[in-house]
């Protein structure tokens, strides 16, 4: 599996991954930072796992997971209702 197959598909399961980090009370900024944040964090385990861990290859995999994690959510998890009852579930209440 190339490194940008491997990217996307991490990317398309990350929105399950983000929605556990995620706290439906924060502010959408700290939402979107700890989105980018999570896909970065997980660019850089596809490259390492794919065995190319260098400044290119580690920012084009950060860019694919990025990309198939934003467009997965918006197109699948988002509708499904699923990620909003991951964030539900696994929410901190005060």
């Amino acid at each position: 599996m190339s490194l940008v197959e491997l990217s996307a598909l991490i990317g398309a399961l990350l929105p399950t991954v983000v929605a556990v980090v995620n706290q439906p009370r924060w502010p959408a900024w700290a939402r979107a930072i700890a989105t980018v944040l999570v896909c970065v964090a997980a660019g850089a385990a596809s490259a390492a796992a794919a065995g190319e861990l260098t400044g290119k290859t580690w920012l084009e995999a950060a860019g694919v997971v990025f990309a198939a994690a934003l467009t997965t959510y918006h197109a699948w998890w988002k509708p499904s209702g699923i990620t909003n009852a991951i964030e539900d579930a696994t929410s901190v209440r005060r």
